[in-house]
């Protein structure tokens, strides 16, 4: 233990609301991870080619009144709002969400109604 706080553990999770949203998080919005007592509402899930990961919430950037986007792209730039102590820890959460999130909802990574990978 370190100034009082109990020591770290693997992070795992039992997810307990998955919500879809839409094409920009195709796999959808996750919340409420019982074993980490602790509830993140707008942990978006990402997919892209093989990868798979989850991001902590983060709120639009804005300049001047109006949301900020990238040039190239014309998305809009987002800003964290939380995040972990270091790489590893945010790995292990992310690999946590995906894994609860596979356990619950197997055919969120699914696309068209392919059968989930």
């Amino acid at each position: 233990m370190c100034h009082g706080h109990p020591p770290r553990r693997k992070a795992n999770g039992n997810l307990r609301k998955l919500s879809p949203v839409g094409p920009q998080y195709p796999a959808g919005l996750c919340r409420d991870l019982d074993r980490l007592r602790l509830t993140i509402r707008g942990v978006a899930i990402h997919e892209k080619g093989d990868a798979r990961w989850a991001q902590l919430p983060a709120k639009p950037q804005v300049k001047d009144g109006a949301l900020v986007k990238d040039p190239g792209t014309g998305k809009i730039q987002y800003t964290p709002i939380m995040d972990f102590d270091g790489r590893a820890v945010r790995d292990a959460f992310s690999a946590a969400v995906i894994n609860a999130v596979l356990e619950r909802a197997p055919e969120a990574f699914a696309l068209d109604g392919e059968a989930p990978s």
